[in-house]
């Protein structure tokens, strides 16, 4: 929706996941799948940052993206040895997306895993919280959310889960399968 209604806007979308078992790489394909049921298409590309001791050539310094990119990034990409964190390619790569006129939508998914680093005794922002000062919007997803944050949480109850009303479109526990076409309107 972003996407459909800003045609005209320069965007970035940038996720963050937990880098358990392949999951930024699952999300990658999930939301290349999706594509299908939308009228445009837009990139979507898994970054990972090398380590110091692992660069093979000058692109490796460097984040790129285009515009409507979707960039999925793994939390271990921002360990202290990343080429993302050690040479700050993540936050120069923030700055100039916001010096560009980008609007940076940032989703945090698994939020509940947290997004503060401290040292010292004292939090300091880190790439996420980094991300967070510059984005036009900010979504953190989590199934699992913290009761006494005082974030504004959309929750979905068993009741609407259960609602058979078809203009509810959430997850449902029976299936509503090709609601709004016609018979003669489905091909196989």
């Amino acid at each position: 929706d972003i996407l459909k209604h800003n045609q005209n806007n320069k965007i970035v979308f940038i996720i963050f996941t937990i880098s358990d078992a392949q999951l930024p790489k699952q999300f990658k394909n999930k939301l290349i799948q999706y594509q299908d049921y939308l009228d445009f298409k837009f990139n979507v590309d898994h970054k990972e940052s090398p380590s110091t001791t692992k660069i093979k050539n000058d692109n490796d310094y460097y984040i790129k993206w285009n515009n409507k990119d979707v960039l999925i990034f793994g939390t271990s990409s921002f360990g202290k040895n990343t080429i993302f964190t050690q040479m700050q390619r993540f936050k120069d790569m923030i700055l100039e997306l916001n010096e560009q006129g980008y609007e940076i939508i940032y989703i945090r998914d698994e939020a509940h895993r947290g997004d503060t680093k401290i040292v010292n005794g004292k939090e300091i922002d880190n790439e996420q919280k980094f991300v967070e000062k510059y984005a036009s919007y900010v979504i953190k997803m989590t199934a699992t959310p913290d009761a006494k944050t005082n974030v504004k949480q959309i929750v979905i109850s068993e009741k609407e889960l259960n609602d058979d009303n078809e203009d509810t479109y959430l997850l449902k526990d029976k299936p509503h399968l090709n609601v709004g076409f016609k018979d003669n309107e489905i091909d196989n």
